[in-house]
């Protein structure tokens, strides 16, 4: 009996750690989409760094503590290290795609406007 209730106890510990395990990972996921995405709105580097400084600092990094738990990932399982970035293309890419949709619908309202304006139809 003592094992079984051994057992079920290592397995909810293990269980938690993983959980906790994940939820870092998607921090640190989160905040480096951020600061992808910061990097390439500021083309000024100085701005840029700013940003990037900010970002740390909001989700409780320092520089060299991001760099850190990033370098633990790349360290511990390079496959895991693969999955964040897959994942963060994929993020990105869908964001820019569901940008671009919003885009070209303002663009479109925006063309029929013109027309509109040019037939003399919002006067």
């Amino acid at each position: 009996m003592k094992k079984i209730i051994f057992i079920i106890l290592l397995i909810s510990f293990l269980a938690c750690g993983k959980e906790d395990q994940d939820v870092e990972f998607e921090k640190i996921l989160s905040t480096y989409k951020e600061i992808l995405v910061a990097r390439e709105e500021h083309q000024d580097t100085s701005i840029a760094n700013k940003k990037v400084l900010e970002i740390l600092s909001k989700d409780g990094y320092t520089e060299p503590s991001f760099r850190a738990e990033l370098n633990v990932i790349i360290n511990k399982d390079k496959g895991k290290f693969i999955m964040l970035l897959e994942s963060l293309r994929t993020s990105l890419s869908n964001d820019y795609k569901l940008e671009k949709t919003r885009y070209d619908s303002l663009e479109a309202k925006n063309k029929h406007r013109n027309i509109k304006d040019s037939l003399g139809l919002y006067k």
